[in-house]
């Protein structure tokens, strides 16, 4: 069984060497949330306009004044910073998925050795 662990282990290995070669991941505790805008027209009627920002738990994205902020505009859904950032969670969402893979997998090679030492 150790070797079947340690080849699922190499193969959770490759998995996050080949996720991280296709781009960055996003940070921890960054999320894609969208937010609305009404523009009156010049003839009176009005339009709405959605547009997504990405939104952190902590300031971390520099802002136009000095510091940071908490937010970073990433425009209409189209868009390719959207698309870019949108990426970037999928990729850390499938690292968080393999890691905790990794983590089963040790907590299985536990409980094997411990069923050894009995």
């Amino acid at each position: 069984m150790p070797s079947e662990i340690d080849a699922a282990r190499e193969a959770l290995y490759q998995a996050i060497a080949l996720l991280e070669k296709t781009g960055a991941t996003a940070p921890a505790g960054t999320s894609i949330t969208p937010y609305f805008t009404t523009k009156t027209r010049k003839d009176g009627s009005k339009v709405q306009h959605r547009y997504f920002k990405l939104e952190a738990d902590k300031p971390i994205f520099q802002g136009d004044r000095a510091g940071k902020t908490k937010y970073l505009h990433l425009g209409k859904q189209g868009s390719e910073k959207y698309q870019d950032w949108r990426g970037r969670i999928a990729r850390r969402n499938v690292k968080s998925a393999i890691e905790w893979a990794m983590q089963e997998l040790a907590t299985l090679e536990e409980l094997h050795v411990e069923d050894q030492d009995t």
